[in-house]
């Protein structure tokens, strides 16, 4: 993977959102077209699937499923490919995610289903070019922030993720990580940085690929003000060289950017 460095800032999005809930049914949620065990069913959610509450009606009730009584309301919600509106049992919705596979801090990387990962395998073996497969960074509302294409699902090994406090860009507070390895003969990562405002707001900076085969190789990173070589209020974009006789490393500056409080300025 050839290294890039392209500097823009893709988006800013908000943190926060409505609320969202996941279908925890094995068989899935019928939507309703009225909040009412006679209305007409207008549609079904798979289980797992996310929908976002549109507000709640109050229209309580009681529905035994296997022997349990389970109560709820009804709830007017829409998918999330805003493509089916209606009622649904809160009794079968989840306040907490199926998919998620790190959390930090506020936080947390969506992992790929088996689903996904059996329909690749299956396109493959039917020299059929697969769909994309993508993981999804998510704030705890469970809004997705920002989504990632996992490039080769064979090569594919892992995605982590972190959080920091980040000192020294005016109006920046947070500095999140999302890091994907794939590993052939040789592990390549795609760096995903992303930058917290005081508003809460994302900002996205220009994605980092590395090589990294035998023994200490060059790799390129970001270096900001609360790191050592790090200035006030600069974004330092460098290949750092490993020095093998244990000594510092040699730093190449290869760009250095101005933080204005807003965005990044040659």
């Amino acid at each position: 993977m050839k290294n890039s460095f392209v500097i823009f800032l893709l988006f800013c999005t908000q943190l926060f959102g409505q609320k969202i809930e996941f279908v925890s049914a094995k068989n899935g949620l019928v939507v309703r077209d009225a909040p009412s065990l006679n209305s007409n069913r207008i549609g079904k959610l798979d289980y797992k699937s996310k929908v976002i509450i549109l507000r709640k009606s109050g229209i309580e009730l009681k529905i035994e499923d296997e022997g349990k009584i389970i109560a709820g309301e009804w709830y007017e919600i829409k998918n999330e490919g805003n493509n089916l509106k209606g009622f649904v049992f809160s009794g079968f919705l989840s306040e907490e995610a199926f998919d998620k596979q790190q959390e930090s801090g506020n936080f947390y990387l969506t992992k790929i289903d088996s689903k996904a990962i059996e329909k690749h395998e299956a396109a493959l073996s039917k020299a059929i070019q697969p769909e994309p497969t993508y993981i999804f960074l998510r704030n705890k509302a469970h809004k997705d922030l920002s989504k990632f294409k996992i490039s080769d699902l064979l090569m594919y090994d892992n995605s982590t993720l972190l959080v920091n406090d980040l000192y020294g860009l005016k109006n920046i507070k947070k500095l999140i990580k999302v890091q994907s390895t794939y590993i052939a003969c040789c592990s390549n990562t795609d760096e995903n940085y992303f930058l917290v405002n005081v508003h809460n707001e994302l900002i996205e900076l220009p994605i980092v690929n590395n090589m990294h085969c035998d023994g200490p190789e060059p790799f390129y990173t970001y270096i900001f003000p609360n790191e050592k070589h790090g200035k006030p209020n600069k974004l330092v974009y460098a290949k750092i060289t490993p020095n093998s006789r244990g000594i510092d490393n040699e730093i190449t500056i290869l760009k250095t950017f101005t933080w204005n409080g807003t965005k990044l300025i040659e």
